[in-house]
């Protein structure tokens, strides 16, 4: 590209932009922080706080909290639901890129970058770790039961696992809203970034000249 200053101005752009997760005011008050945090593979929108029930619950309580943040329109939402799970078992699930279907192993290994045999919160991305609150070393539903009325999915946050369960159990709750929920958050630093490389090529513009 002939122009440095456009080159300079896509790439920035392009580094702000390539990010998979991104920060969503889902409550109109911008001074208070993001809620929500939107996962452009995804295409869902996570709560930002991924303990909003205050504790463990089992599979049908789980479902009975999820349906009461839609009745509340919780966060201006009425369409919260569990993550989504398959059928696989074990520390595949969601360790690869293509597997979108279970989200919540998707969000362990490919947003978080923990590996199997390790907690979440030791994933290598801190970037995205720090974009939520209460992340639990502990198991979390998914809402799929594959038809069961004993059994549920969960997915262990302590080790990557995948599995099902008595739904009698009491386990952690994540919700997600499917799509692009509330409006973006800006992010200074995707601004400083511009800012600074458009400063920078104006200054070796001006020796040059």
């Amino acid at each position: 590209m002939k122009n440095p200053l456009i080159a300079a101005t896509l790439l920035a752009l392009s580094c702000s932009s390539n990010a998979a997760l991104e920060m969503r005011d889902l409550d109109g008050d911008l001074s208070n922080g993001h809620e929500g945090v939107y996962d452009d593979v995804l295409d869902i929108t996570w709560l930002a706080n991924a303990n909003s029930a205050g504790g463990q619950l089992n599979w049908n309580a789980a479902e009975d909290f999820v349906t009461n943040l839609n009745s509340t329109s919780h966060l201006g939402v009425t369409a919260w639901r569990q993550p989504t799970a398959s059928t696989c078992v074990g520390t595949s699930c969601g360790n690869a890129a293509s597997d979108t279907d279970d989200e919540l192993g998707y969000q362990f290994f490919q947003n978080f970058g923990a590996t199997a045999g390790s907690n979440i919160t030791s994933g290598t991305n801190s970037t995205n770790l720090a974009l939520f609150s209460n992340i639990q070393n502990d198991f979390y539903w998914t809402g799929f039961d594959s038809g069961s009325s004993t059994l549920a999915y969960y997915f262990t946050m302590a080790s990557g696992t995948q599995s099902s369960f008595l739904k009698s159990n009491e386990f952690y709750v994540w919700a997600v809203t499917d799509g692009m929920a509330g409006t973006a958050v800006p992010v200074p630093a995707a601004a400083w970034l511009l800012g600074s490389a458009l400063a920078g090529l104006l200054m070796v513009r001006r020796k040059q000249s």
